[in-house]
């Protein structure tokens, strides 16, 4: 019996050791960094052609506003949370070299439930080379594909070979980056190691189970004899061991079927890599075939145009004959109808033109005689009117004429009266008093003398200034002669 307890020892002894190596294990598998495999990949708007061939010239409308780009490139982004974290809230960033910008920035949304989130967006308008992003959330096995459009002050950020598109790509979350090549390696070789160690551990607990099968009886037989039961704990334990051996078993199969997505992740990527290649390949062959056949085919095109152009030349010449013959026998058909036709319309058109006019000057005769008639009778008043104005300007002037006549007889008058004008000659003078000529035969005007007679105002007066035209000056108000008798000289003549 006491052998049997032995080796009952020795097994619970091994179970321990055993449990306590998988309790350490599990504690520093959970307390890893959480893994996020990242998959970034940097082509040009033509993916797959060579720069030197083919360039893109972009036009990008943003409201009222267009903005061209001549070196855009497409930045692909795919992030997987691969560990067995949830993040409600996963912040990640891109960042760019100088003089390189993002313009733009998509998800590529797997549902409603998980979305991306900027801290600033970029726009064609508002360009960053530092973008702030959010997943919301980003649990475990959940997959992000993102594309961003690269514009570059000079080369093509696609171009550049010292800027690996990894660098770009970074978290303030503490995580491990794995590219998808180096993490389906390290997936298997956890996986290879995790079920080494539990396939050890299955192996050393089986191997303690001989020991106990013999002891059962013995054991039972003590329980019996002493009330206690020695296998309570071991049940206890063993129980604990199996638990730990199912969570294990759990985080082994989680492991592996990381390493299957990050497998299939990589079996894509390298399909995909081969696709692009086979297209780049069958581009360039199908551009030479292109130049290839475009050559004979433009020299079959040219021997055809000219086959053609001499069959159609030819035809056109055939036809132009025919149509020339043609025409002059319908010439001379139509040409006699015509001259016939033109004849008759002619003929028509003369008679109607005639009615026409024969019509257009009964109504013209009839017109101008109202039109006469109203002239007339306009004219007759305007006559009348032009006669009665004519008639009172007539008569205006007749008056004017007596008053003037009226009012020189009056200076004439005063200026006989005067001493200085008094004589014995009856030789004719002429008067010149204002604008008016006033002829005279003056038995007491001096001979040969022309008088003027001017009229103005001097010291609110009325002043005449008489001027014979013999440059003798005799004035009214100022000369007089002195062998004539006094008299009053400054008299004032009649207004």
């Amino acid at each position: 019996m006491g052998d049997n307890w032995l080796r009952f020892l020795q097994g619970l002894a091994g179970g321990s050791i055993g449990a306590t190596t998988l309790k350490i294990g599990y504690d520093y598998w959970k307390a890893r960094l959480p893994k996020v495999v990242r998959q970034t990949t940097l082509d040009g708007i033509l993916a797959g052609a060579a720069p030197s061939q083919i360039r893109a010239n972009v036009l990008v409308e943003e409201g009222d506003r267009s903005h061209t780009y001549k070196n855009l490139s497409l930045l692909r982004v795919v992030l997987i949370n691969d560990s067995e974290m949830n993040h409600e809230i996963f912040n990640w960033g891109l960042t760019l070299p100088d003089g390189h910008r993002f313009i733009h920035i998509e998800e590529i949304s797997k549902d409603r439930h998980h979305k991306m989130s900027f801290d600033s967006k970029p726009s064609p308008s508002n360009p960053h080379q530092i973008v702030d992003l959010n997943f919301k959330p980003f649990n475990r096995g959940d997959k992000y594909i993102v594309k961003g459009f690269v514009t570059s002050e000079g080369k093509p950020l696609h171009e550049v070979d010292e800027i690996s598109p990894d660098d770009i790509v970074g978290s303030r979350v503490p995580v491990r980056w794995v590219d998808s090549v180096d993490r389906s390696a390290r997936g298997r070789a956890a996986f290879r190691g995790g079920f080494t160690v539990f396939l050890a551990m299955f192996v050393l607990i089986v191997a303690g189970l001989p020991y106990l099968i013999p002891t059962t009886s013995s054991i039972a037989n003590d329980a019996n004899r002493t009330g206690v039961n020695p296998l309570n704990g071991f049940h206890g334990e063993l129980a604990e061991h199996r638990k730990l051996a199912m969570e294990m078993f759990r985080m082994q199969s989680a492991e592996l079927k990381s390493s299957l997505v990050s497998a299939s992740i990589e079996a894509e990527a390298g399909r995909t890599k081969q696709i692009e290649h086979l297209t780049a390949e069958l581009q360039a062959a199908s551009t030479k075939v292109f130049e290839t056949q475009g050559v004979a085919l433009k020299a079959n095109l040219a021997a055809i145009a000219t086959d053609a152009e001499a069959a159609r030349t030819k035809q056109l010449e055939q036809l132009i004959t025919k149509l020339q013959g043609a025409s002059t026998e319908l010439f001379e058909k139509q040409g006699t109808a015509l001259r016939a036709s033109l004849a008759a319309i002619a003929t028509e058109a003369e008679a109607a033109h005639m009615k026409q006019n024969e019509q257009l000057i009964e109504k013209l005769k009839i017109a101008s005689s109202e039109v006469f008639d109203r002239q007339g009778a306009a004219l007759r008043a305007s006559l009348t009117a032009i006669a009665n104005e004519a008639e009172a300007a007539r008569a205006k002037r007749m008056e004017e004429h007596i008053a003037a006549q009226k009012s020189a007889a009056d200076i004439e008058g005063w200026i006989y009266s005067q001493p200085w004008a008094r004589g014995n000659s009856t030789d004719v003078n002429t008067w010149v008093i204002g604008d008016k000529t006033i002829i005279r035969t003056n038995p007491f005007g001096q001979p040969g003398l022309t008088w003027k007679v001017d009229k103005e105002i001097k010291d609110g007066q009325w002043t005449y200034t008489i001027t014979p035209r013999a440059e003798v000056k005799q004035d009214a108000t100022e000369k007089k002669d002195p062998a004539a008798p006094k008299d009053d000289s400054t008299s004032k003549p009649p207004k």
